[in-house]
C-alpha cells in the first residue's frame, strides 16, 4: 500500500489558541467542530495516527467499524489501548493513577505499553490512517504522544438524552439505581464540555482536532454519508470510498443490547421522563447540548 506523501503545512504550537470554528447544520448538513488553523502533519514513511476521545457508550465501537476500511488504507481498532495484557484489571487502574501522579518513569511506561506501541507503529508502516476508536483519556494523550506520535484527535459526541437513557436502562452498573439519572446527567454534561478543545487539556496539547456527532456519522440525522465522508477526507484527502460502502458501514445499532435503540428518538425519551428528570437534565446538560448543536425537546 502506498504511504501518504507530504501534503500541506504542519500544525504548530502557536496555533494552540486558535478559535473553534463550528459549522452549522444549515451550512454543511451536519455538525462539526474544527480547529481550523491546525493541519495534520503527514509523514511519508508513516500513516496518520488518530486517537478518538469520547465518553464510553457514545458509539465509539460503531465508529471504529465504519473507519476500518482496510482496502482503502484505513486501519482502526476499538479500545486498542485497553487491549494490552493486564490493562483491564486493578493493576492498570493503579498504574494510571501513578502516571497521573507523575510517579511512573518513561522507561516503566514504555515497558508496560510496549506491545501496544509496537503494534501501532507497525500498522502505520502499512496503512495510510491508523486509529484507536476509544483509546487514551484526553489527559494522557500528551504522554502517549511521546512514545507513539499522535497526528490528529477526533472527539465523538452522542445526544445526551439518548446517552443517559441508554445507560440507565441497559448498563448493568446503573439499571435499577435510584440516583442513576442525576449522576449520568452530570457525567455526560461535564465530560462533554470538558472534551471541548476550549478546555485546558487541549491548550497544553494542541493537535489537529475535530468533533463529530455520532448521529451524523451514521447518517441517522438525515445527512446521508456526508459527515462520514468529511471525516475520512480530513484524515486522508486522497481516498475515495464508494457511497455504497459507506452506507453499508453505517448500518446497525449503536446499542447492541437494545434492538430498538434506533426507535428511541430524543423526543421519545423526553416523553418517558418525569418532570424531575427533565429538570435535572436541563440543569446538568443544557450547556453541552447547545454546544454541540443538539436541541432539547419542547
Amino acid at each position: 500500500m502506498n504511504m501518504p506523501g507530504d501534503q500541506g503545512p504542519t500544525g504548530t504550537a502557536e496555533a494552540a489558541g486558535a478559535a473553534t470554528a463550528a459549522a452549522t447544520a444549515e451550512e454543511r448538513g451536519f455538525f462539526v467542530n474544527d480547529i481550523g488553523q491546525l493541519e495534520i502533519e503527514r509523514d511519508p514513511t508513516r500513516g496518520v495516527h488518530v486517537q478518538v476521545i469520547s465518553l464510553g457508550y457514545s458509539g465509539t465501537k460503531k465508529l471504529g467499524h465504519m473507519l476500518n476500511l482496510r482496502d482503502h488504507g484505513f486501519f482502526f481498532r476499538h479500545e486498542w489501548y485497553w487491549d494490552v495484557p493486564g490493562l483491564r484489571d486493578m493493576t492498570f487502574c493503579q498504574h494510571t493513577d501513578r502516571i497521573r501522579a507523575g510517579q511512573a518513569s518513561d522507561e516503566e511506561i514504555r515497558r508496560f505499553y510496549a506491545s501496544y506501541f509496537d503494534e501501532v507503529d507497525e500498522a502505520r508502516r502499512t496503512y495510510r490512517v491508523v486509529g484507536d476508536s476509544h483509546g487514551w483519556p484526553a489527559d494522557l494523550l500528551q504522554l502517549a504522544d511521546r512514545f507513539i506520535p499522535i497526528s490528529a484527535i477526533t472527539n465523538l459526541v452522542r445526544n445526551g438524552l439518548r446517552y443517559v437513557w441508554s445507560m440507565v436502562n441497559w448498563h448493568d452498573r446503573y439499571v435499577g439505581q435510584p440516583d442513576a439519572w442525576a449522576s449520568l446527567c452530570r457525567l455526560w454534561g461535564g465530560t462533554t464540555i470538558y472534551l471541548n478543545p476550549d478546555n485546558s487539556w487541549f491548550q497544553v496539547f494542541p493537535k489537529p482536532f475535530r468533533s463529530y456527532r455520532i448521529e451524523d456519522l451514521t447518517g441517522e440525522s438525515g445527512c446521508g454519508t456526508d459527515a462520514l465522508r468529511d471525516l475520512i477526507h480530513w484524515l486522508d484527502p486522497t481516498v475515495e470510498v464508494p457511497d455504497e460502502v459507506l452506507r453499508e458501514r453505517q448500518q446497525g445499532h449503536i446499542n447492541k443490547h437494545d434492538p430498538n435503540s434506533h426507535k428511541r428518538t430524543p423526543e421519545w425519551v423526553w416523553e418517558q421522563l418525569t418532570d424531575e428528570q427533565r429538570d435535572v437534565f436541563i440543569r446538568e446538560c443544557a450547556e453541552a447540548m447547545a454546544a454541540y448543536g443538539y436541541e432539547i425537546p419542547a
